[in-house]
């Protein structure tokens, strides 16, 4: 019996302290909704990672829909009109968060193929050659 009540406390002083935490966030949906929308974030985001075979993406793409889905609960907790729960807002913020982390990559690995040629014409500009 002393056991289930030094459990049931700690459980409390755990409930307290994440729902203090979530506050200071600004974050107001319990925490259950906030871990579900969480979820599901980074799990689609890893889906479309994945899908396009580059590794390098996935660790990236899975912390940026983090970030995004903390961001849409923050600014979803003083809506208490939306149509829809929290964690759909989440889910969504965290796909799209993985599509842009896609493009800004190509943008870069396309800037990363021209580097050598852009280097160049910024030279000549610049330093152009004596004849």
């Amino acid at each position: 019996m002393p056991m289930t009540v030094a459990k049931s406390a700690a459980n409390e002083i755990a409930k307290d302290w994440l729902t203090m935490a979530f506050a200071g966030l600004g974050i107001s949906t319990a925490p259950h909704q906030f871990f579900g929308g969480l979820f599901l974030s980074c799990a689609v985001a890893s889906l479309i990672a994945r899908r396009r075979n580059d590794p390098r993406k996935l660790w990236s793409v899975i912390a940026t829909a983090a970030i995004a889905a903390t961001i849409a609960a923050i600014y979803g907790a003083g809506n208490d009109s939306a149509m829809f729960p929290p964690q759909i807002a989440m889910t969504i913020a965290g796909t799209a968060s993985g599509v842009i982390v896609n493009i800004i990559v190509k943008i870069l690995d396309r800037g990363d193929e021209r580097a050598g040629e852009l280097a160049d014409r910024f030279i000549d500009s610049k330093f152009p050659k004596g004849d």
